[in-house]
């Protein structure tokens, strides 16, 4: 964040246990696992569908890119579509 000079606010941060609280607190965006510590879950924005490590990054890499309108354009590149991605 420093070195682009971003405010947290415009930062997202993903966590799943304690020591990450602070840094969900800051973010303008806080996401998190559904097998995250309760107390994660509990201030997160996001919560993904799948585990840590059960491709919840993923989950939330193709929930930001559908929210800004990029995510067919991207699959489209490597021949997929937004409807091959949610099967």
């Amino acid at each position: 964040m420093r070195a682009l000079r971003l405010p947290p606010e415009q930062c997202g941060y993903i966590g799943d246990d304690w020591p990450d609280l602070a840094a969900l607190a800051q973010a303008g965006f806080a996401a998190t696992v559904a097998d995250a510590a309760p107390e994660v879950r509990r201030v997160a924005h996001w919560i993904s569908a799948a585990p840590g490590g059960r491709g919840a990054v993923r989950e939330l890499a193709e929930f930001i890119l559908r929210a800004q309108g990029r995510l067919d354009e991207l699959l489209g590149r490597h021949g997929g579509s937004a409807g091959a991605a949610d099967a």
